[in-house]
């Protein structure tokens, strides 16, 4: 199996947990196809300048996220994601509870089984345009005013119900 065109922009401290999922990623890769190495394809990327983000981001055909599911790691929903998906980008992960509870059946989130389903995965997420419906869906529901607006909503339907059950 070849990766024929993938640039990603992964940005991750390398001496982090990500940063080392992320080496360890890429090693697998290399590895698992040393006669069509993925060798300057893919690209980790340690600190960037918050404001330079966007234009990595944009630069990137695909985004991914390397973690492989585990107890504390199911529970996570990255900010890298969203930020991938804000900028209508594709997401190759792995099959992670949160994400897959999030997302599900999205056609721009796209979790993979095995190593080798997400070389697949990320040639075909390469090969795909950017998702206008991902970018907005981000926008719609995961900004900060529509978190802020949700959990007040949530907030005060519980202070209701505990008024009720007090009668307050």
């Amino acid at each position: 199996m070849r990766v024929e065109r993938v640039v990603l922009a992964a940005m991750v401290d390398q001496r982090s947990q990500a940063g080392v999922a992320a080496q360890q990623c890429q090693q697998g890769l290399e590895v698992g196809w040393p006669d069509q190495t993925v060798k300057g394809q893919i690209h980790f990327l340690d600190f960037v300048p918050y404001q330079e983000i966007p234009a990595y981001i944009n630069a990137a055909d695909v985004g991914f996220i390397p973690y492989t599911p585990n107890f504390n790691l199911d529970k996570v929903l990255t900010l890298k994601l969203l930020e991938y998906l804000a900028m209508g980008k594709h997401v190759v992960t792995f099959p992670l509870k949160t994400i897959c509870q999030v997302f599900g059946e999205s056609d721009y989130v796209h979790p993979a089984a095995s190593v080798s389903d997400f070389v697949s995965k990320l040639n075909e997420g390469a090969s795909l345009p950017d998702s206008v419906e991902a970018a907005e869906l981000i926008q719609t529901q995961f900004s900060w005013d529509a978190v802020t607006t949700h959990q007040c909503e949530y907030i005060e339907e519980a202070f209701r119900g505990w008024k009720q059950r007090n009668g307050v």
